[in-house]
């Protein structure tokens, strides 16, 4: 079977994958021949990570001017769309809220968008979902192909990356659309070997595919005057972006590089976690340069969210100090806000949710708008509030950096509980996925992950 060649650049995307619902089930997503990728309309899916081929509907959204006015709101459709085709002209921002029917059910979820970001058709992976609203769901997209692999590629082990998987064990994998299929060998102690890009529709749904890795690892050199707290390798294939995880160890790292082409990042927090450096370089001739921002400082006036059920915290405003005079940023607001209630949760199931609120906007004189919560959501005065806050803001302010922090690169650290002393107070970060659609050209999409930046960020628990 002929196996088409595709051109492989590295880059980086760090997606934090964690959930915490506590419902039991597996849901199996619908098979039921709903529109193929080509004619996804100009839309944000709401979709989840545990199930990416599901549309959640009923999911409830509000676009704003550029004034933080409300223009319209509504719901998601049976296939979990949010349709912005015909979004009234002074549409600035869209703000989507997810909660579940099921007292039993306690995470929310909410994220405001610029609306130029999402150029293309686009779903959001929330990371939890009730077990009931995925039952119920609408497939995105009709393909659902399950492959298996013979490994030859001299590796213990494989690893598989794709768009839409749906599972995967140590040799199979389903896939919920067709995709890019990155497949990477590692030895027995996981040091990364080999790796091989296959195009899925190249196959069919039960065939065999046969791992020889015919990307061997390079040993890539990295200099920087930041040391690393962690480092991953991406690759990044129309519409595919994988990372690979990886240590820097003696200033070197081993990554898969074809034609010189690599990125790397770096993310560096201070001693007492409260505030985060992020870099992404590109590789050149096996060596990988990092700028010195130790000198950034981030000062942020964050929302206050008190015990009085104020859910109307809608600015955040910061200054940020350093290498650039540049005035006009974007940035990642995230926070998790609880309802309170303590030991009147079985009393009233209004309280005792978890809502974990993203924010990706330009910034207007220095802050940022966030969407206010639904008027109907309460606070109890025992625990109601915001428990731990971030910003990450990043020296570029176009729509291709806000893509970058919207698909989680620089600023999924948040997830891993940069400055949660609790680790049960970290917070979420939902990937926003670009699907593939010709609404953005293969060029216009690298461009995200063709261009180095830095980023600080600062957190604070309440």
């Amino acid at each position: 079977m002929k196996k088409t060649s595709l051109a492989i650049m590295l880059s980086l995307l760090i997606v934090g994958c964690d959930s915490n619902n506590p419902n039991d089930g597996t849901p199996t997503p619908p098979e039921d021949n709903w529109p193929p990728a080509e004619e996804l309309v100009h839309a944000l899916y709401i979709s989840s990570e545990k199930s990416p081929n599901c549309g959640i509907a009923g999911v409830e959204y509000t676009i704003y001017d550029t004034q933080g006015a409300v223009l319209i709101s509504g719901e998601s459709n049976e296939n979990g769309a949010i349709l912005l085709e015909e979004l009234p002209e002074d549409s600035r921002y869209l703000s989507y809220f997810y909660r579940s029917q099921n007292p039993d059910f306690k995470t929310w979820s909410s994220a405001t968008y610029e609306i130029s970001l999402i150029s293309q058709a686009s779903k959001v992976l929330l990371h939890a979902i009730d077990d009931g609203d995925v039952a119920q769901c609408a497939a995105i997209q009709d393909s659902v192909k399950s492959l298996s692999f013979v490994n030859q590629s001299g590796g213990q082990q494989l690893q598989y990356v794709a768009n839409g998987v749906l599972s995967q064990d140590v040799l199979q994998v389903n896939l919920a659309e067709e995709s890019p299929l990155l497949v990477t060998s590692h030895d027995d102690a996981g040091q990364l070997l080999f790796s091989e890009l296959f195009d899925t529709r190249d196959f069919e749904a039960q065939d065999e595919v046969t791992v020889t890795a015919s990307i061997e690892s390079e040993l890539l050199t990295v200099e920087s005057p930041m040391s690393a707290d962690r480092t991953v390798v991406q690759y990044s294939q129309y519409p595919l972006a994988a990372d690979v995880m990886t240590e820097a160890l003696d200033a070197t790292i081993w990554a898969p590089v074809a034609d010189d082409e690599a990125a790397i990042i770096v993310r560096q927090s201070s001693v007492n976690e409260l505030q985060m450096w992020s870099q992404r370089r590109q590789a050149q001739a096996q060596q990988i340069t990092f700028d010195d921002i130790s000198d950034y400082q981030l000062d942020v006036e964050f929302p206050s969210h008190q015990d009085q059920g104020d859910n109307l915290a809608t600015q955040v405003t910061f200054e940020l100090q350093g290498a650039t005079e540049q005035m006009d940023f974007v940035g990642h607001y995230a926070d998790r806000i609880y309802t309170g209630g303590g030991p009147f949760c079985a009393e009233d199931p209004t309280y005792c949710r978890y809502i974990y609120r993203n924010v990706y906007t330009a910034s207007q004189n220095s802050s940022l708008f966030i969407a206010p919560l639904p008027e109907d959501v309460k606070f109890h005065w025992m625990g109601g509030g915001i428990t731990n806050q971030a910003l990450i803001v990043a020296e570029r302010d176009d729509v291709g950096m806000l893509q970058t922090l919207a698909a989680g690169e620089a600023s999924d650290a948040f997830a891993l509980g940069y400055g949660a002393a609790d680790l049960d107070k970290r917070l979420q970060v939902s990937p926003l996925v670009p699907m593939p659609v010709s609404a953005q050209t293969r060029e216009e999409f690298e461009l995200r992950y063709s261009r180095d930046f830095n980023a600080v960020a600062s957190a604070k628990v309440m």
